[in-house]
């Protein structure tokens, strides 16, 4: 039972230090670089939001006028 599970640990260990380790990248980027990068992709959202709340709010006021130009019954005035 115990060599059970010295194997198990020896095992686990390499397998966990070999997911940490990982592959150096080539282009030198880390953890940095991505938080930057989102960062970035966070300031272009947040500019193009107002943008699409403008055109929703215009495409409902054209629903509305033209249901109020429709009337109750949906015929034309």
């Amino acid at each position: 039972m115990r060599l059970k599970a010295e194997i198990i640990g020896v095992v686990a260990g390499t397998a966990t230090s070999t997911f940490a380790a990982g592959e150096p990248r080539e282009d030198g980027s880390g953890l940095a670089v991505i938080i930057f990068l989102a960062f970035c992709a966070l300031i272009v959202v947040g500019q193009l939001l107002p943008i699409f709340r403008t055109r929703i709010n215009q495409r409902r006021a054209q629903l509305a006028a033209k249901e109020a130009v429709t009337g109750d019954n949906g015929e034309d005035r």
